[in-house]
Formats: structure tokens, C-alpha cells, sequence
């Protein structure tokens, strides 16, 4: 964590959509659903200055073929040959999807996860990531696996539904919220969104803050299961990286 104070959250531009090709079937629809939320995901991380995606009113993902990202690549990059993503700083996204499909393929994921991924990245750098450096391309692939799984996530069912499933023991056995460190989140940010979560006063909530950063994680709350859930939902959609963990 780094410190410095948070911003206010822009305006969310509006994402489009257009599929400028007819080799692979794209749901449209549902990728400019995911982008939608994914840049209001991104536009929470805070940044040291404005970047062109809180600056930005729109944007545009242009699903491509190979043969038309090709020519982008020679074109702008001066190098042959198709890429899975180009971002252009003015609110341009070009995606290919056949080099999409060959990808979802070589590594075993789904081609429309891998169309979201190619969103999230064009998006960071939007939002002044790079990965130009090994240190800085990690830090990204970070952040940007986080944004794509809580982007992801489909609506979580309702606790009574998760008592039906569940035995009595398990939701009664003590859970622990852990919160961990990362690379990205400031120390101020982390405080405010534990004093939010929580409702800890500033002093507690810096405690907490400052032995996540010390020490690289801290308990922020234990109890019973539901609620402890609950609280790692609210953890992850502020970005920070918590997970739940068994007492004992």
C-alpha cells in the first residue's frame, strides 16, 4: 500500500460495443454489460492524478478480425502480425477475435472470459497502468485478474437460501475476515473502506490498516459464517483482496 489521499469517483463513461467482424460469435449485449461494470470497478482504484478513463465521457470496444487488427498493429505499433488488444488513449479499444478464440483455447478458459479480459486491460491502461516493465506488468495482472472475478461474479444468493444448503455446524463454526496486502490500494483508501465496511472509528480502522501493511494481513472481524461472507462480498467490491477463513 502506498499512502496518499483518495479521490472522488468520476462519472462512469459509456461503453459501446461494436462486433466489426464475422469469423467468431460475440455476444455483444453481454460484453458491454461487463464492460460497463468492469470501468466503474476500475474507476474505484485510486490513481495519483486523472487519467483518460475518469476524463473520458465514452468509449468504444471494436470487436476486429485478425487481418483488421494486423493492420493496426503494423500501422501504429510498427510491428506484423495480429495482437489480442490495442488501446488507443483517445477511448479506443480494438479487440481480436480470432486471436480471443485461439487464446481461450490454448490456456483452457471460456472465449467469453477471455473477450472480458481483453476489456479490463484495454480499460487499466486507459486508467494510466502499464506494462511496459516486469514490475509494473505484474501489478497490473493483478489488479486486473481482481476487476475480471468481481465483474464476473453473477448475483450471490440470498442467506436464507444458504442455510437451506448448509448444516447448522458449519454456518455456527467462528469464520475470520482476513484482509492481505497488495501492491495497488493506498493506506488511506484501505482505512476509509474499513471504517465503511465495518463501521470501525478512524483510530481502529488505521490499526487494522497499518498491520495489513506491516505485517501483511490483519483478522478485521470473526464470527459466524453468513455474516462473514457478507463482509468479504463488501471487501472485494471495494477491491482489497480478503478472503474467509475457518477458525481453528
Amino acid at each position: 500500500m502506498v499512502e496518499m489521499k483518495p479521490k472522488v469517483q468520476p462519472a462512469i463513461p459509456e461503453i459501446t460495443v461494436r462486433n466489426l467482424q464475422r469469423k467468431v460469435p460475440v455476444k455483444v449485449a453481454d460484453l458491454a454489460k461487463f464492460a460497463q461494470k468492469a470501468a466503474k470497478l476500475c474507476l474505484r482504484l485510486p490513481r495519483m492524478s486523472k487519467t483518460n478513463l475518469s476524463e473520458l465521457r465514452e468509449i468504444s470496444v471494436l470487436i476486429v478480425s485478425d487481418r483488421q487488427m494486423a493492420s493496426l498493429h503494423r500501422q501504429f505499433m510498427n510491428e506484423s502480425g495480429p495482437t489480442d488488444v490495442i488501446t488507443f488513449q483517445h477511448g479506443e479499444i480494438f479487440i481480436s477475435a480470432e486471436t480471443a478464440r485461439r487464446n481461450a483455447q490454448r490456456f483452457g478458459n471460456a472465449l467469453a472470459r477471455e473477450l472480458r479480459l481483453y476489456v479490463v486491460h484495454g480499460l487499466l491502461h486507459l486508467h494510466g497502468f502499464d506494462d511496459r516493465d516486469e514490475s509494473n506488468a505484474r501489478k497490473m495482472e493483478i489488479v486486473q485478474r481482481r476487476i475480471l472475478n468481481q465483474g464476473s461474479t453473477s448475483t450471490v444468493e440470498a442467506p436464507i437460501k444458504e442455510k437451506e444448503t448448509r448444516g447448522e455446524e458449519e454456518l455456527d463454526v467462528p469464520w475470520q475476515v482476513v484482509v492481505h496486502n497488495d501492491p495497488v490500494n493506498l493506506m488511506t483508501y484501505v482505512t476509509m473502506v474499513f471504517q465503511r465496511v465495518f463501521g470501525y472509528p478512524r483510530e481502529k480502522a488505521e490499526r487494522h490498516m497499518l498491520e495489513v501493511h506491516q505485517k501483511g494481513r490483519s483478522i478485521l472481524w470473526s464470527g459466524v459464517r453468513e455474516p462473514a461472507e457478507f463482509y468479504v462480498q463488501q471487501l472485494h467490491g471495494y477491491l482489497l483482496l480478503a478472503t474467509l477463513e475457518k477458525v481453528g
